[in-house]
């Protein structure tokens, strides 16, 4: 993903926002969440996918290269009808080579402001809601994400940097260990890639140890 990311980069070698911004997106769950602060953490592996940026992006912005991590879960207290707790899902993303984007393109096509309250938690630019833009394909995103509750939102940087929320369906216990199973497998692997699946899907894997 990084190589995909860097080729076609001016001659300084320089990505938009900076390489420190990048590392932080690809190391960083910022705990992003537009009307409460949750803590941020660094993730325990990452996981970014060209393939699935693709439910991201209406048809319009299809020719766009979109890169994005699976959800991390953080347990929200209360949220739910029963009185009990909800997952929220915290995923991000980044665009390569934004600046010359049909999505960006867009944003400026529809005089989209910026955020008030809210910037880029890895470059600290100005960002847009996408929500506000109608640019979330929200049956591909939804489905991608693993939600049916149908709240949504994601915002994206000058820089490219996306950063979003939804609400995630509950797992049963069996699903949540084979789940784990899966995840110790790899963990036990320790193997830090990027590679191509089976479907041809391009996939940045990188186990963190801290």
């Amino acid at each position: 993903m990084v190589e995909g990311l860097v080729h076609g980069t001016p001659p300084n070698g320089r990505l938009n926002g900076g390489w420190g911004s990048l590392a932080k997106g690809l190391l960083y769950c910022c705990g992003f969440q537009p009307d409460r602060v949750l803590n941020g953490h660094f993730a325990k592996a990452t996981r970014f996918s060209k393939t699935s940026g693709k439910s991201f992006l209406t048809k319009k912005c299809q020719g766009d290269i979109l890169y994005i991590c699976d959800p991390c879960e953080h347990s929200i207290v209360g949220t739910c009808n029963s009185g009990g707790d909800d997952d929220m899902g915290i995923f991000r993303g980044v665009y390569k080579g934004f600046a010359k984007s049909k999505t960006r393109d867009l944003l400026i096509e529809r005089r989209i402001k910026f955020e008030h309250q809210a910037r880029c938690p890895y470059c600290g630019s100005r960002v847009w809601s996408m929500t506000l833009a109608k640019l979330i394909p929200r049956k591909s995103a939804l489905k991608k994400l693993g939600s049916v509750d149908g709240k949504l939102e994601y915002l994206v940087c000058v820089n490219g940097h996306l950063q979003g929320t939804c609400w995630l369906t509950r797992l049963s216990s069996d699903e949540k260990d084979d789940g784990m199973a899966e995840f110790e497998e790899d963990e036990q692997a320790g193997t830090t890639s990027t590679r191509t699946s089976s479907t041809g899907e391009e996939i940045c894997e990188a186990p963190i140890s801290l």
